[in-house]
């Protein structure tokens, strides 16, 4: 299986590295779900998630690839702005991407995992993105 990782990009930015899959351990066994059980097929760039028949492909959309995999990496944290913007380097374009690009980019990705892989992204002002199941798993109520 292929490793589609961009370039290095320098650490001295300050930011926490925990949303940026540069950081990542090696590829996981795709059989195995990750974060929110999710199934990333790096060589063919299709999302895929534990419990849903549906799949999401990426081959033309490679920036929402890019953010996905921060967020997928950056788990329940908040995935800054700073660490997104990196997904137009990878995906070949421009390296700092211009006013609402970033929400624009969140917006089409969001439509495109919630009503395929029941997945949210949620936003802290500030703070940065962040996947979410839309039907999170709740403990019974008492008896």
């Amino acid at each position: 299986m292929g490793d589609l990782s961009a370039p290095e990009e320098p650490a001295s930015d300050g930011l926490d590295a925990a949303c940026d899959p540069d950081e990542a351990d090696p590829v996981k066994d795709l059989a195995v779900p990750g974060y929110l059980g999710l199934l990333l097929d790096r060589d063919t760039l299709v999302a895929g998630r534990a419990g849903y028949e549906a799949k999401v492909e990426f081959a033309t959309t490679t920036l929402q690839w890019y953010i996905l995999l921060k967020l997928e990496k950056s788990r329940q944290n908040f995935c800054h702005r700073d660490i997104i913007s990196y997904s137009w380097g990878e995906a070949g374009r421009e390296e700092k991407p211009r006013g609402g690009a970033i929400y624009e980019a969140i917006s089409k990705l969001r439509s495109r995992l919630k009503p395929k892989l029941g997945l949210a992204i949620k936003n802290l002002w500030g703070g940065g993105w962040r996947l979410e199941d839309i039907y999170p798993v709740t403990t019974a109520p008492p008896d």
